[in-house]
This record gives C-alpha cells, sequence and structure tokens, in this order.
C-alpha cells in the first residue's frame, strides 16, 4: 500500500474520519430533493416494469435489459411506490458504491490524494445525477468496484474465496447492465499490466475460467433476448459527434452536462489537463515500487478500457450509443490519476487550491442541477416536467377531455402522473419496443377515432431531447386538420401542448 503522506490526510484527524465526513455529505446531497425532477421515459419504464405483480411478471415484462435491477426495485417498492421512493434505491447503493471505493482508493494512493479523488467522485454531477434516478447504473457500479476490490486482494494473496468475490461481483454487474461485460476484459488488463513471469499467467487463467463463470449468465440472457436487442440497435444508432464526446469527457472529468455555460471550456481545460498528465504519469511510474505498478495499472485497465470498449461496441454496431454511464465506474479511476496530479506539487496551499476550485466546479454544476436548470448539451437524458404538465391538464380539463402524446417516450412518463385522472393514449409507436411489451403497456390509439370520441383533445409533443424540434410531425398534423382544429398552442421547457377540437 502506498503510505507516501503518512496515515493522517489533514492535521491530526485519520484519514477514515475524513472518508466517513464525505460519505455522510454525500449521502445527503443523493437524498435530498429526490422528486425535483419528474420521471424521464427509461425511469417510467423502470418502474413499469417493476411494478409487475410478481418477480416473474416482472422478468417476462423486461426486454433488452436485464431484468435483475427491476426484479430489486419490485421489493423495494414496498416500501412505497412515489418516484422519490424508487430513486432512493438508486440513492442508497451509490452511498454503498463510495465506501467501497473508498478501500480501493487507499490500495491506489496515500490518504490525502485519496480523500482528494473521494470527494471529486462523490461530488461529480454525473454521479449525483444517476444516484437520483430509478435506473440499473448505480447497482451495476456497486458490483463493479466490489469486484475490483476482490481482484486487489486476489492479485494480493491469490486465494480462492478472492478470485469468487471478483466472479461474483463481475456477474451481477453484467446482470445489471450488459455494457458491465467490459470489465471482465478490463481486469484482464489489469493483471497483465501488474504480473509478470509465472504470476501473470496463472492470473490470467484465473480470469479466463472466472471470468467465464462470471459472464455465463448475463451472457445466456443476451442470446435469449438477442433478436430485441438487434432491434434496437439496428432502429435506434445516433450519430455521435464533437458535442457529445465533449460531453463524455465532462461527465469523466468534471462537472458534466449541468455545468454553467460559461464554465464549460474552463472545466474542460482543466480537468482534461490533469487527465492528461495523471494518465503519463500513471503510465510512466518514476519509481517501479508496487504501489506505482497497482495505480499505474488500474488506472489504465479501469480507467481506460471500459469507456474504449463502449465505444467500440458503438462502432461495430452493438451499443447504438456510447452513453458516459455505460462506462461511468471509469471515471473513479480517472479522478484518482487526477488526484495524483493534484499532489505533485510539494506546497500544501497549491494543493488546497487546486482541489477547491475543481470542487467548486462541481459545486456550481450542483447549484445548477438542484436549481432545476436545464444541461448545457442534450445528453445525458433531459429532464423534462411531465408532472407540473399533468397537474395542469388536469386542472384546465372539461369532463370527457382526452390526452394525446405524440410518440410513446413522452406517452410513458406523463401517464404516470396522469394516473387515470384523463383518457390517454399516443399516436406513434417506438419501434424499439417490442409488441411482446406493448401489449401490457397499450399499443397506439387510432387518432380519429380518439378526436371523436372526446371532441377536445390536448396533444403533448415532448421530444426526449431539448434541441429536437416541438413541431408535430407533419403526417400527424395533417392528419388532424382534416377533423379538427387548433384553439390553443403553448410551450414549456421541452413541451409543446396544443388544444384541438373535433369539427363538426
Amino acid at each position: 500500500m502506498n503510505r507516501r503522506g503518512g496515515g493522517r490526510a489533514a492535521g491530526t484527524w485519520p484519514a477514515g474520519g475524513w472518508a466517513a465526513s464525505i460519505l455522510i455529505l454525500a449521502a445527503a446531497v443523493r437524498f435530498w430533493r429526490l422528486d425535483l425532477f419528474s420521471l424521464g421515459f427509461d425511469e417510467a419504464m423502470s418502474l413499469r416494469r417493476a411494478m409487475e405483480p410478481t418477480l416473474a411478471a416482472v422478468w417476462r415484462a423486461t426486454f433488452v435489459e436485464v431484468p435483475v435491477y427491476n426484479a430489486l426495485l419490485h421489493g423495494w417498492l414496498g416500501l412505497g411506490r412515489s418516484p422519490a421512493v424508487a430513486r432512493a434505491l438508486s440513492s442508497a447503493l451509490s452511498v454503498a458504491a463510495l465506501g467501497v471505493g473508498w478501500f480501493m482508493l487507499r490500495r491506489l494512493l496515500a490518504p490525502a490524494p485519496a480523500l482528494a479523488a473521494l470527494a471529486l467522485f462523490a461530488f461529480s454531477p454525473f454521479q449525483v445525477q444517476y444516484a437520483q434516478e430509478a435506473r440499473p447504473y448505480m447497482l451495476m457500479l456497486l458490483a463493479e468496484f466490489a469486484a475490483v476490490l476482490g481482484l486487489f486482494r486476489a492479485a494480493d494473496r491469490g486465494r480462492t474465496a478472492d478470485w469468487g468475490v471478483w466472479a461474483a461481483g463481475c456477474a451481477v454487474a453484467a446482470l445489471s447492465h450488459l455494457v458491465a461485460l467490459a470489465w471482465i476484459a478490463a481486469s484482464a488488463v489489469f493483471v497483465w499490466l501488474i504480473g509478470a513471469g509465472a504470476s501473470r499467467r496463472r492470473d490470467l487463467a484465473r480470469v479466463a475460467g472466472w471470468g467465464a463463470l462470471a459472464a455465463a449468465p448475463a451472457l445466456i440472457f443476451a442470446a435469449t433476448d438477442a433478436r430485441s436487442i438487434a432491434r434496437v440497435n439496428e432502429t435506434a444508432p445516433q450519430a455521435f459527434g464533437v458535442p457529445d464526446f465533449l460531453l463524455g469527457i465532462d461527465n469523466f472529468f468534471g462537472p458534466g452536462a449541468w455545468v454553467p455555460a460559461p464554465l464549460v471550456v474552463p472545466s474542460l481545460a482543466v480537468f482534461g489537463f490533469l487527465m492528461l498528465t495523471g494518465l503519463f504519469l500513471c503510465a510512466t511510474p518514476a519509481r517501479p515500487d508496487p504501489a506505482a505498478r497497482r495505480l499505474r495499472a488500474a488506472v489504465l485497465a479501469f480507467g481506460l478500457v471500459p469507456p474504449l470498449l463502449v465505444l467500440l461496441g458503438s462502432w461495430a454496431g452493438i451499443v447504438y450509443r456510447p452513453k458516459p454511464r455505460y462506462a461511468m465506474g471509469a471515471q473513479l479511476f480517472l479522478l484518482a490519476a487526477c488526484a495524483r496530479v493534484l499532489w505533485v506539487p510539494p506546497w500544501p496551499a497549491v494543493r488546497a487550491l487546486g482541489l477547491g476550485a475543481l470542487l467548486a466546479l462541481d459545486a456550481a454544476s450542483l447549484a445548477k442541477y438542484f436549481g432545476g436548470g436545464f444541461p448545457t448539451l442534450d445528453l445525458p437524458p433531459c429532464k423534462k416536467p411531465f408532472h407540473a404538465v399533468a397537474a395542469d391538464l388536469v386542472a384546465r380539463a372539461r369532463p370527457g377531455d382526452g390526452v394525446l402524446s405524440v410518440g410513446f417516450q413522452t406517452y410513458l412518463p406523463l401517464d404516470w402522473y396522469l394516473a387515470g385522472r384523463m383518457a390517454h393514449g399516443y399516436i406513434l409507436r417506438d419501434p424499439m419496443v417490442s409488441d411482446e411489451e406493448l401489449r401490457t403497456i397499450g399499443f397506439p390509439v387510432d387518432l380519429r377515432g380518439f378526436v371523436r370520441a372526446h371532441r377536445r383533445v390536448w396533444v403533448v409533443c415532448a421530444p426526449v431531447y431539448y434541441a429536437a424540434p416541438l413541431d408535430l410531425p407533419g403526417d400527424v398534423l395533417r392528419a388532424l386538420r382534416r377533423f379538427a382544429v387548433p384553439r390553443e398552442d403553448e410551450t414549456r421547457p421541452g413541451i409543446r401542448i396544443t388544444r384541438w377540437e373535433a369539427l363538426p
């Protein structure tokens, strides 16, 4: 273990005390205002699946995604079925992942830079956002970190039990999201970089054997649901441009999508410089001591391999979009490299100033996030005020009015908040959703029949991304004008609402 800097991180308080303080504050941030934003489409889908009456029904209702998280959420919803309760599961898993992450960092860095890396990770808005979403990413993160900690111990002691912990962590991570299979490959890279001679060959053989067992359950699911997965990748490929790439970098190293616009370039510059310098220092350690080798191996393997494999999977058509959240565990190791750079200067004041500046950037972004602001760029998934729209529609509607969502991705979260108080349907089906799932959720309605049945219809258009146009699709608009006339037209952040009345 690297003990440079001694066992005390600051003053006379032990590093464990500082780490506990960071975890408590991070927990408070994650559990704060869990109901601030309305459910998004993905969250509404997870809740819809998790609320099936039995675990068997949850399993049958889940397509494309591995159903383990939905099964866990199914049990958690016994505490309550509000969005805040559902999101609290992710918050709890995130805090647990931070705790495991601290034990990993102590095996890589001296106490003070380990605490710096933990703080940067704990208060990264990228992490906070997904710790407040009812989605499987925090379960995946916790399992990945548990697997890596087991691998660290296996590399030290070579015990079968530690290899079993690594394999179990990899298996749970992959059963949370299939992209976590990349961590098995990253583990092989770690073993290659840290080992030598016979020990390297022996440990690589263990990675292959245990890794095959760990990957088997997720691969079996992928094989049984191959047609659904292929349909998603074929019907929903999305262009991956420079803004997306820059946002991915900013998510990994800085305040992410919620950073105030004037701070986008400075945050990218600062974190980008630290990242590149940190990777250079890790790739070329000054002394070949065991601690330096472990940090080098961990950063290069777990910080770089998962994001690169997600990118390659996107180019190969296996992953339809290389979203940063697919490799969010890599952020901890890359921030560990950044913290190593911060602790290169021998002057405590310079170190404190650098860390304070980075945490200030995170704080500015978190302030915007908790203030209900919009992301600077359109990824990660946008938050739209479906709760407020549903409440307004119910308040303004007359008896018999109906609501039409243009697309399925608008319909599902809006339907949650309408809660049956108004007749609600959607017009355009999502090509990624299978007929099997639509049999449970509902198929598109007949536009003409719906308008004639309700006479007054509120049409809601809310594309996933804020940058998408809010105009009604041309064919929908032409069809509406044949048997209805528009009476009202208004826009909200990312949402357009038009009221139509049927022609006599």
